[in-house]
């Protein structure tokens, strides 16, 4: 990568998020900077953990001594790179610091002045898929040093109970610590200092209450999925501050905003009769619930599942079984990957509007799936 990609990246990059990414790469642990940038690695690591592997204190020694000639704000560091002032080795570490794999912006302070806000951004069609598959959403609180949060920023939350990795202890067994208490999460996440802690607001797909295990302390095995919303740098001032409950509330309701569109009963019905007429031999099952709605079908002797909430203010979601599909069709197809399902990305997935019906959908998939079938 040129320092002209390290530019676009500086660029795109909110002054705020810029400063904390920097802090917290920083203040990272020496034992904890993973993945270990590959362009300061001298000696191959061993495996840790899944994914994770060991490098050398010669390595992090030296990578550190170029980290110190980083611009500590976005504004320097447009400065230095207009000025060409910037060596090779400080370009790599600042792309490996910037050029990360998550999306995040900063959000504001919307809840409290002494609560900044940082919000996980993902893929437009991985949250559609999201907000259609699950219609209820439960919210915790994980709190984790500073030291650790460039490294889980990378590799995401997981559960390091008993590994060499683990920095908490697991007083009530392995698993994620989270809980329900800002207070409890915000003494995970300090470094000592007592000024400022980082605290994620995570999303969960099913009630938390079963993994309770003490007073506002809950530990999540491996089988629950969730997702990380917010990163919170909290002040100590807003963890002393009784509103915890309150405050998982008000990202609750803040996230319902964004999936509240409710499906037009009376249209939906009025597309799928006009569906039926225009496929004959259109077979398909209506599954609602409160947490789902979709609609299965099978087109060519291909089964697939259509997400349809919100319709048709937004696009419903086309799922592909792909278990009994030949290699080379499932090749053929647009295909993208989300949550161990293969969502089907047609021309109206990302070009979609409400004066859209059913019938594209399933023109266009007819059409996508007849070529692929056809390779």
């Amino acid at each position: 990568m040129s320092i002209d990609t390290l530019k676009k990246i500086i660029e795109g990059v909110d002054e705020r998020l810029y400063e904390m990414l920097f802090d917290l790469s920083a203040s990272a642990s020496p034992s904890r900077y993973f993945p270990f940038p590959a362009h300061f690695r001298t000696t191959e690591g061993k495996e840790i953990i899944p994914g994770i592997e060991s490098y050398s204190d010669e390595d992090h020694k030296n990578m550190m001594c170029v980290h110190k000639k980083v611009p500590a704000t976005k504004a320097d560091a447009v400065k230095a790179l207009t000025e060409s002032k910037l060596d090779s080795d400080t370009i790599q570490i600042m792309l490996y610091i910037f050029n990360v794999k998550f999306a995040m912006s900063y959000y504001g302070s919307t809840y409290s002045a002494d609560i900044e806000e940082y919000e996980y951004r993902y893929d437009p069609i991985v949250e559609l898929y999201r907000n259609k598959k699950y219609r209820e959403r439960w919210y915790l609180f994980h709190g984790s040093s500073p030291s650790n949060w460039h490294s889980i920023l990378r590799n995401g939350i997981r559960n390091m109970s008993h590994s060499s990795l683990m920095t908490a202890g697991a007083a009530y067994g392995p698993g994620i610590y989270s809980s329900d208490a800002l207070n409890v999460s915000y003494a995970y996440g300090t470094d000592g200092s007592g000024f400022a802690s980082y605290v994620a607001v995570i999303e969960l797909r099913e009630p938390y209450e079963s993994y309770r295990k003490a007073a506002n302390i809950y530990v999540l095995p491996d089988t629950v999925s969730f997702v990380p919303r917010y990163l919170l740098k909290v002040s100590h001032r807003a963890a002393s501050a009784n509103f915890s409950g309150k405050i998982l509330s008000f990202y609750s309701e803040l996230r319902k905003k964004t999936m509240a569109t409710p499906t037009v009963r009376k249209r939906f019905q009025r597309d799928l009769d006009e569906l039926y007429l225009h496929y004959q031999a259109f077979e398909y099952a209506l599954f609602e619930s409160k947490e789902e709605e979709a609609l299965h079908a099978t087109i060519q002797h291909m089964n697939i599942k259509i997400y349809y909430a919100s319709y048709p203010a937004e696009v419903p979601i086309v799922v592909v079984d792909t278990k009994s599909l030949d290699k080379t069709i499932v090749a053929a197809l647009p295909l993208m990957e989300v949550e161990n399902e293969n969502v089907l990305i047609l021309p109206c997935t990302r070009g979609w509007s409400p004066l859209d019906t059913l019938k594209k959908v399933l023109d266009e998939c007819v059409e996508v799936i007849v070529s692929a079938i056809a390779t």
